[in-house]
């Protein structure tokens, strides 16, 4: 028996696989759900006189009739799935099993809310009626459910276990939103963008990994309202005035009272919910994680996040004093995660180390959410090396330092989805370099509005940057270096603006020193370049690396209004520098460049007059620039 158990198991062969897709549309209580299966799968294991075997017996399984059902409706249901699980063995063995789901990652309906029911193909019930959310984890499997345990014994002729599924959504679940109809094809539907739930059905002969006995119910102060439990204190700390024992690695409960626990409540920084913890698991059932909750505490390690928390409020993970506290080493999102909110200072100043990858259903980062504390104020170091957006991202905004003072290098690629990079998002603030991202790339299709003050500064950006066309902000120092600095870290060699840009502010010192050669093109949309916004160095400050812009160009229609002081001050500008027709102010030394007589034409298409000595002369009187200014030859004096 032994032998052959670790024969089997070294085989590590999951057993088949058979998927079930629901397609939802809600008005009122129809719905419309379908489920296909290709083929008919047959799947097997034979070695050391034994075969073992997975079989789909139906092909197909339609739901056409209201499945938003009660349970002895759905348990009637005349739609369901058969299989067989087959076992022959001339040694007279017996093999242990599990029937598993398989969530899939692209599902958006709530697993609470879709039930199963087992039997055999006789209907004699095997398994109650059962959330698919309520059936424990399968911990072979990522993302699944154990379905049904059973054995299976050979006394040398095939033995066969045959079963029959039938799935249907919660008779309370209610869709909430305004019923539309599409007709795709040969599917037809009738309210909402469809709710989806798909997941395979797989058996496996890998036992799981038994989940971890939770902490006693008595640690734990909660309150219920609406079916769902809050816990709002944890009792078992050192020290605690409560007489309970300390427990310091806490697993939540998946119930407490005999309801779900889905919420951790809000504490504050001086007083968190959970307090001197070293390690937590956090039920399946969990939403929401309270502000502050965790804040504090003495965390270590891997914190993984299950994949129902919809929420990690203001500070749960953070530091916020200078005693040693939470140093989390890693952050794993459960795939397939419905993470939407990451709050504000959510991990500020752990010990987060490695890569990290938000999950793809996240619509904001909140400020500092995994960013570092003023410097030496507190202990925590985030250092995070590789930032990854899943496929298909539906982030809006990333918050003010969210990233900063980090440690990420290489290529950070910007979801499409994104409209916000916020103040500081990425920057590095300090003399000493932190974050190195060398390459920047905006998706195809990016929706991006704003490139906050101080986004990507003093990184180490080289190449090309294309600014997609729907940004119309790039804010103060976006891209800029450290003033009078001699390392200059940023080095882009050229700037891109999308065809059709609605860019209409470029700020003070965005650009400012880094190696940005050959043409700029100004689009039409821009009305303000700041002050210093592409300055560059004097070759007497003995920098050979800067700005050299070649070739300057206002695109046609230009709506410039503002050029700043110093705007493209030392570069090497040649030709003819046109000035749009809108302008109104040109700043001092705007267009004073590294070489004399670069610039040899200055086209002033304003109609004014303006104090062209302080704009386009090094020394007022000193005479290397000859330019036409209102139709009429200036040459200084």
């Amino acid at each position: 028996m032994k032998k052959y158990q670790k024969i089997f198991k070294n085989q590590y062969i999951i057993m088949g696989i058979a998927t079930i897709f629901l397609m939802i549309a809600i008005q009122g209580s129809y719905a419309f759900f379908m489920a296909n299966f290709i083929g008919d799968k047959e799947v097997s294991l034979a070695t050391k006189g034994f075969k073992f075997t997975y079989k789909e017996k139906s092909n197909s399984i339609s739901i056409t009739e209201n499945i938003i059902v009660d349970d002895i409706t759905g348990k009637a249901s005349s739609s369901y799935f058969d299989f067989d699980v087959k076992f022959i063995d001339s040694n007279n063995r017996s093999v242990n099993y599990w029937i598993y789901l398989e969530e899939d990652i692209i599902s958006t309906l709530d697993n609470s809310n879709v039930r199963v029911y087992l039997t055999d193909q006789t209907n004699t019930q095997v398994l109650t009626p059962l959330a698919i959310g309520d059936l424990d984890d399968y911990s072979e499997v990522a993302n699944s459910k154990v379905l049904y345990t059973n054995s299976i014994t050979s006394n040398g002729t095939e033995t066969v276990h045959s079963y029959r599924l039938r799935v249907w959504i919660d008779e309370n679940f209610t869709a909430g939103s305004t019923p539309s109809t599409s007709i795709n094809g040969d599917e037809q539907s009738v309210g909402i963008t469809p709710t989806t739930y798909k997941f395979k059905v797989g058996v496996s002969t890998v036992a799981p990994i038994p989940e971890p006995e939770p902490t006693i119910d008595t640690c734990f102060t909660f309150v219920t309202s609406g079916g769902e439990s809050t816990i709002t204190e944890y009792k078992c700390y050192a020290g605690n005035p409560y007489s309970m024992p300390t427990i310091t690695d806490v697993v939540i409960p998946k119930k407490l009272g005999g309801n779900n626990v889905t919420i951790i409540a809000d504490g504050t920084a001086s007083v968190p919910i959970f307090r001197k913890v070293t390690s937590v698991v956090f039920p399946n059932t969990m939403r929401i994680i309270g502000e502050y909750s965790f804040s504090n505490n003495n965390l270590t390690g891997i914190l993984t996040i299950p994949k129902n928390v919809l929420t990690i409020k203001q500070g749960a993970f953070a530091n916020t004093t200078t005693a040693m506290s939470n140093k989390i080493g890693h952050i794993l999102f459960e795939i397939g995660s419905k993470l939407e909110t990451i709050g504000n200072e959510a991990f500020i100043s752990n010990s987060l180390r490695g890569t990290i990858t938000i999950p793809a259903r996240v619509e904001t980062i909140g400020n500092k959410a995994f960013g570092n504390s003023t410097v030496g104020k507190y202990n925590g170091n985030n250092q995070i090396d590789t930032l990854v957006f899943e496929t298909s991202s539906q982030l809006i905004t990333i918050g003010e330092y969210a990233f900063a003072e980090n440690n990420l290098t290489g290529t950070l690629t910007i979801p499409k989805s994104l409209l916000t990079i916020k103040e500081g998002a990425f920057a590095n603030t300090t003399t000493v370099p932190t974050n190195q991202i060398s390459s920047l790339i905006f998706e195809a299709g990016s929706q991006l509005i704003t490139i906050g003050n101080s986004a990507f500064y003093l990184n180490n950006l080289t190449g090309t940057v294309t600014i997609p066309a729907s940004v119309v902000t790039i804010g103060d120092e976006a891209f800029g270096n450290k003033y009078n600095s001699a390392v200059f870290l940023n080095q882009l060699t050229s700037v891109v603006f999308e065809a059709n840009s609605q860019l209409a502010t470029i700020g003070y010192r965005a650009f400012y020193r880094n190696n940005i050669q050959g043409t700029v093109t100004i689009p039409a949309s821009v009305t303000t370049i700041g002050n210093s916004a592409f300055e560059g160095t004097s070759i007497s400050e003995g920098q050979t690396i800067s700005n050299q812009i070649s070739t300057l160009v206002f695109g046609a229609g230009s709506q410039l209004i503002t050029i700043g002081e110093y705007a493209f001050f030392n570069n090497n500008i040649a030709g003819t520098v046109t000035i749009p027709a809108n302008v109104t102010t040109i700043g001092a030394r705007s267009f004073v460049q590294q070489s004399s007589f670069v610039i040899t034409t200055m086209v002033n298409k304003t109609g004014r007059a303006f104090d062209w000595r302080n704009i386009i002369y090094t020394t007022p009187g000193t005479p290397f620039v000859t330019g036409i200014v209102n139709s009429t030859t200036v040459t200084a004096s």
